[in-house]
C-alpha cells in the first residue's frame, strides 16, 4: 500500500466505489493507502491483514536465506493463516518465481494449480524456446500398448501419473 495521494493513473470508478462502500466523504485529499487500508475494510479484511502480518514474520525469520523452496513453504503453511480452507475462504493455487540476474538465464515459474498449496505440489515450468521437458512432470507414453490405440478403445487401464502427481 505505497501507493498515497500521488497517483498517475486509476480506474474512472475508484473514488466513486470508495464513496460508496463509505470509506471516503469525497471531501478532501484521496489518499489510496488511507482510504484502501485494512482498517476501513470489512471484517473479512481482517484475515488479509493477519496473512500479510504473518508472511511477513516468516519472511523476517528466514532473512538472508531465502530460497524458492523457503517461498514455497510458507505459501503452504496453514499454521500461519496463509494457506487457507475454511471459514469461506480457500486458497486457489500458489506460484513462486525464480528471475534470475543473468539474462542468458530462463525463468523458472512454480505452479501449485491446486486448491491446496498445503497438499500440493510446485510445478515448474519454463516458457521460452528449445527448452527441454522435465521428465516428472511428463505423463509415460505407452506406444502402441496404448488402449488408446485399441479398437475399441479404452478396453485396458494404464496409469498416465507422472512423478510429480504420483507425490502429490
Amino acid at each position: 500500500m505505497s501507493i498515497g495521494t500521488e497517483i498517475t493513473a486509476e480506474h474512472t470508478g475508484l473514488r466513486q466505489h470508495a464513496q460508496k462502500q463509505g470509506w471516503w466523504s469525497g471531501e478532501g485529499e484521496f489518499s489510496f493507502s488511507e482510504i484502501f487500508s485494512l482498517i476501513h475494510q470489512p471484517v473479512r479484511m481482517e484475515a488479509a491483514k493477519a496473512q500479510y502480518c504473518a508472511g511477513r514474520q516468516l519472511l523476517h525469520k528466514h532473512s538472508g536465506q531465502i530460497t524458492a523452496e523457503t517461498i514455497m513453504g510458507i505459501l503452504s503453511n496453514k499454521s500461519s493463516g496463509i494457506c487457507v480452507d475454511s471459514e469461506g475462504f480457500s486458497t486457489t493455487g500458489s506460484m513462486v518465481s525464480i528471475l534470475p540476474q543473468d539474462p542468458h538465464l530462463p525463468c523458472i515459474h512454480y505452479f501449485t494449480a491446486t486448491p491446496d498449496p498445503s497438499r500440493s505440489v510446485f510445478k515448474p515450468f519454463i516458457f521460452a524456446p528449445n527448452i527441454p521437458s522435465f521428465p516428472q512432470v511428463k505423463s509415460p507414453s505407452f506406444g502402441d500398448e496404448d488402449p488408446i490405440r485399441e479398437n475399441p478403445r479404452f478396453q485396458s487401464w494404464v496409469d498416465r501419473c507422472h512423478d510429480l502427481y504420483r507425490q502429490h
